[in-house]
């Protein structure tokens, strides 16, 4: 089993977790890997450590470019992607020294176009604070992969933790300018593939900073993109499987009130109505779709109406 498995790590001012990152990758137990570190026009020391690490490892290619944000970066990446398989890696993460050996034996196996595997996340003194649970299973299909998305809720839109094959994805690319850019990449590439192994061992170390506010406040950007790559998928949906219009409406109406509360818990009155405006537009849209499911358009309702009876509900279960 040789097959070349390029690895894409964006990187931007992540000097203090970017050498945990590399040389998590270098270790791993499957060796024939394209490690490409692209800066993405950083100011602190990454852009340093990235040469540093390309002088030592000739597995290691280095690409400085100017800031363009994440997408960007993945996509600068895949310009130069070179492996039969590839993945992703976000450079304040990490992976198990196995990762790769056992995500390229499953999708080898399994013939698949996509492998994913668990997850655990983790803080700052390496506390695991959520592992993700999943079963051992294949979708074969369009309608199984969407199935395990919207209904089931196994298959994921984040870009890492995946191993993809390189000729089926190499011509889907990044949505440059949004946050969010996961799911619209999940969007665009779900008429390409056809099976997805999902594994249940945990290899991907998701880094979780606490105590970075700007980590969990929103902002009127990040609500826009929230809204537009749902309102992407919706598109997506519209035209290829309407059979799932009903979840993705499901999953708007979740998203749209978790945003509303944050605003809420910030006191950030024009961002919360900012948040009502992309709410009504959905919420109307919902109520002319007469298949969604009565207890989500109830809460669609309960909050259009009653948002501060909303408001004391929500904070009586916090305190239960």
């Amino acid at each position: 089993m040789d097959k070349l498995v390029s690895i894409i790590i964006p990187v931007y001012n992540v000097g203090k977790y970017l050498s945990r990152c590399i040389e998590s990758i270098q270790r791993q137990t499957y060796t024939n890997l394209q490690i490409i570190l692209v800066d993405d026009g950083s100011t602190d020391s990454s852009s340093e450590l990235c040469d540093e690490y390309e002088k030592k490892d000739d597995r290691i290619i280095v690409i400085h470019k100017e800031n363009g944000g994440l997408s960007s970066a993945r996509n600068a990446g895949l310009e130069i992607c070179q492996g039969e398989f590839f993945s992703f890696v976000d450079s304040d993460d990490w992976i198990d020294e196995n990762c790769i050996d056992i995500m390229l034996k499953a999708i080898l196996e399994s013939k698949s176009d996509i492998v994913q595997c668990g997850y655990r996340k983790v803080d700052d003194d390496k506390n695991v604070i959520f592992q993700s649970t999943m079963e051992n299973s294949i979708l074969n299909g369009h309608k199984e992969i969407l199935d395990s998305f919207f209904v089931l809720q196994n298959y994921n839109t984040m870009a890492c933790m995946k191993l993809y094959r390189s000729d089926l994805l190499g011509d889907v690319r990044f949505y440059n300018g949004r946050n969010n850019e996961d799911t619209i990449y999940f969007a665009d590439y779900i008429n390409q593939i056809d099976r997805v192994q999902i594994i249940n061992d945990i290899l991907y170390n998701y880094y979780i900073n606490c105590d970075s506010i700007m980590h969990s406040r929103i902002n009127k950007k990040k609500v826009d993109d929230a809204f537009f790559s749902a309102e992407y998928l919706l598109k997506k949906c519209l035209e290829s499987y309407p059979e799932y219009i009903c979840y993705m409406r499901r999953n708007i109406c979740n998203f749209s009130t978790g945003l509303y509360l944050q605003a809420y818990q910030q006191s950030e009155i024009n961002l919360m109505k900012f948040i009502n405006e992309k709410f009504i537009f959905n919420y109307n849209v919902i109520k002319r779709n007469k298949n969604i499911e009565k207890k989500y358009l109830l809460k669609f309702m309960l909050f259009y109406y009653f948002k501060y009876l909303y408001m004391i509900i929500w904070r009586i279960k916090k305190v239960k």
